[in-house]
């Protein structure tokens, strides 16, 4: 049995300090729905409008005016804050206060929660949050002084993270704009011409990928994924590939088996996802990942270095004509998908090589640069988890 600290106690939530109580939400809060519609919203509104949606919208009416925490009945989950005017949708819960509270650490300590919730048991199909079970929510309440101190500190770890996040955010555009331009205008290039896909540079050609690889696209194989063993193989599933086309190494499997030499990826290799709604997605092979198998709904592909740069074609599988493409190629009458036949029949514009690797590099640097702050991003998320965790138990006082 493990000894509790001198000024602690055991609750239901945990151990915390014996000066704090443990609360419902419903009795701090009130908790209530709005009575607006989703096609209420109008674009460019005077004032935000708290939906389902993850982005705040906006409306020219508003119906309250006070501090608030909102949170989703449906969909999207994250708590979030507001004071002002501002307008409700009808499935979307706005808590303001009945009890001296600080908003903003009712905030912190309500998310964690409603996560928990989430995750353990509501809704089959479709996740939903009633009222009860949001009132019935138990946290942690130290006294007042002490909640706008913890409200602080968090508060200033948010807005180190948001500003990263604008960071993210203007590079992405910056990347977005290189990639249309370069894609489509090359470097330097005074003489163009018209094509299936438009007007390109006249020294560019219009390929299918199929002409442009050595062989035919295979697939991955099919095994039983074992824990992470640094003497094996890593196995690669679409699922390790993040929303940016990156190993996700987190929660890194391996396969036992000596009959996966076939499988392994090389330099300047290329998989696609076939199956399901993760088609198209992409991951180019860093050798820095360690020895990965790409697994059975995966295709690998691998660039003729003669005519082909992999990063380009990477830049290329980014595009929005290839996702336009993709939706269209793997409509089925039952579940999404691409097969390699297909895959091999994608075109798209194919300047001289040593232009695809001048626009490789200038794009590589813009998703280099993307790396590192979302790197950055997540050591702050991280360093805010700890912080949380910390201060709602009491932990580490303020």
């Amino acid at each position: 049995m493990s000894t509790i600290k001198d000024g602690y106690k055991e609750t239901e939530i945990g151990v915390i300090p014996e000066e704090w109580e443990v609360v419902k939400v419903g009795d701090i809060l009130n908790v209530q729905t709005g009575k607006m519609n989703a096609q209420d919203q109008v674009e460019n509104g005077k004032y935000p409008f708290f939906t389902r949606s993850v982005d705040v919208q906006t409306i020219d009416t508003f119906a309250y005016d006070t501090e608030a925490l909102f949170i989703a009945g449906e969909g999207n989950f994250k708590v979030k804050y507001y004071n002002g005017k501002f307008n409700l949708h009808q499935r979307t819960y706005m808590l303001t206060s009945i009890k001296d509270a600080n908003i903003k650490f009712l905030l912190n300590a309500i998310q964690p929660k409603v996560n928990k919730l989430i995750s353990t048991s509501v809704g089959s199909t479709v996740q939903s949050l009633r009222k009860p079970l949001i009132e019935d929510l138990k946290i942690p309440f130290p006294p007042l002084k002490e909640q706008e101190k913890i409200a602080d500190i968090l508060s200033t770890a948010d807005e180190k993270i948001d500003a990263i996040t604008s960071q993210i955010q203007k590079a992405e555009i910056l990347k977005k704009g290189l990639l249309q331009k370069l894609l489509s205008d090359g470097i330097g290039h005074s003489e163009f011409k018209d094509s299936e896909l438009g007007k390109i540079p006249e020294n560019w050609k219009v390929v299918e990928l199929g002409s442009c690889v050595n062989g035919k696209g295979n697939y991955g194989i099919g095994a039983a994924a074992v824990n992470y063993d640094k003497n094996l193989p890593i196995y690669l599933r679409i699922t390790d590939i993040d929303d940016n086309g990156n190993f996700i190494s987190s929660n890194k499997k391996c396969v036992d088996s000596l009959d996966v030499s076939n499988y392994q990826l090389e330099d300047g290799d290329i998989v696609f996802a076939r199956t399901g709604n993760t088609t198209g997605k992409t991951y180019l092979y860093n050798p820095d990942d360690g020895i990965l198998i790409y697994a059975g709904f995966l295709i690998k592909f691998t660039p003729n270095k003669k005519v082909l740069n992999t990063y380009y074609l990477k830049l290329q599988a980014s595009t929005e004509r290839y996702w336009n493409w993709v939706k269209v190629t793997s409509m089925r009458t039952g579940q999404p998908g691409i097969n390699s036949e297909e895959y091999s029949k994608f075109i798209f514009p194919l300047p001289p090589l040593e232009e695809q690797k001048q626009i490789a590099d200038i794009l590589s640097t813009a998703d280099e640069k993307l790396e590192v702050l979302r790197a950055k991003k997540e050591k702050y998320e991280e360093l805010k988890k700890g912080l949380l965790q910390k201060l709602l138990s009491g932990e580490v006082r303020v």
